[in-house]
């Protein structure tokens, strides 16, 4: 060397990738991924789909956090999972005694197979949904007409179960009071009890010396006379004395 020399050393800060994928794919979205240097910042977010739930992040197979949002300091390439678990689904409700046509007002038991659900309930043809009103106890029907019983179960971190439909018709029967007369018998079919609206008949046979003259009907609940044509008259919303 014959003459003095200056060297200068350049140094490049080194640069990583980092990469985030959803598992399922369908679970979620993910967020944070790209090129950092030596020693920076990263933050990973985890966002669930609908139905999801978040459950960890994974570099390697390796959980690195249970944070959805996870930040850590880069100092190499990355890849790293954001796991997400599907929901499970609340089971429908039941309802006891089974929709259907009775003679007389039920009381009507609401029942779900998911441990620690909560039912919810309308009686008014709406939509149940988490607002609606809580089941605690049998919930009594009309005691004429038709109640309609719409439930939905819901429980933390599962999907809400079907809407379940129970329509009940309570139809009250009546009953046909048939006096016993001197002059002669009388029936009537059917017999009874009876529901309103049901069409019965009257035969009257008369014993020897007598003859047959009219019928007397009349509601019991109303103290109104029922009209009889041809033998026959409809059995009206109430008990009846027929002579």
């Amino acid at each position: 060397m014959t003459a003095d020399a200056s060297y200068t050393a350049t140094f490049a800060i080194d640069q990583y990738e980092v990469t985030a994928t959803a598992n399922p794919s369908t679970g979620g979205s993910v967020s944070g991924a790209g090129s950092y240097t030596h020693g920076s910042t990263a933050t990973l977010t985890a966002t669930p789909a609908e139905n999801y739930l978040f459950t960890n992040w994974t570099k390697g197979g390796e959980e690195v956090s249970t944070n959805a949002s996870y930040t850590f300091s880069v100092t190499e390439n990355g890849d790293y999972v954001a796991n997400f678990t599907a929901m499970g689904t609340v089971a429908t409700p039941t309802f006891s005694p089974a929709a259907g046509t009775y003679n007389s007002a039920q009381n009507v038991a609401i029942n779900c197979t998911t441990e620690g659900a909560t039912i919810h309930y309308t009686t008014d043809g709406s939509e149940p949904d988490a607002q609606s009103s809580t089941y605690t106890e049998p919930i009594a029907t009309t005691d004429n007409g038709t109640t309609t019983i719409k439930a939905i179960a819901v429980k933390e971190n599962m999907v809400n179960s079907a809407v379940a439909t129970a329509v009940y018709e309570i139809v009250p029967l009546y009953t046909i009071s048939v006096a016993t007369v001197t002059g002669g018998t009388l029936s009537a079919d059917p017999q009874g009890p009876a529901a309103a609206g049901t069409l019965i008949s009257l035969t009257a046979t008369p014993n020897n010396g007598y003859t047959f003259t009219q019928w007397n009907v009349s509601n019991t609940s109303t103290g109104l006379p029922v009209t009889v044509e041809d033998n026959q008259f409809t059995m009206p919303a109430g008990n009846v004395n027929v002579s």
